[in-house]
């Protein structure tokens, strides 16, 4: 139980740690392109951050969820 807790804080903290890095890098990114493609580079951070909400919530479920063999 406490495993699955601690992997979901260092995975949630190392994952935010990247997403200022990752919004610059797609910032740059998209100022090189127009249109649809720019929109959709555009989401790229809002899915990865959306990624991280997931997984975090997924393994403090698994710590408190009952005992599956």
């Amino acid at each position: 139980m406490i495993r699955d807790l601690i992997y979901g804080f260092v995975t949630i903290v190392v994952g935010v740690s990247f997403l200022g890095p990752l919004n610059t890098m797609v910032n740059d990114a998209v100022a090189n392109i127009s249109g649809f493609a720019s929109n959709v580079t555009g989401l790229i951070v809002a899915f990865f951050s959306l990624s991280l909400v997931a997984v975090g919530v997924a393994l403090v479920v698994k710590a408190f969820g009952p005992e599956v063999i």
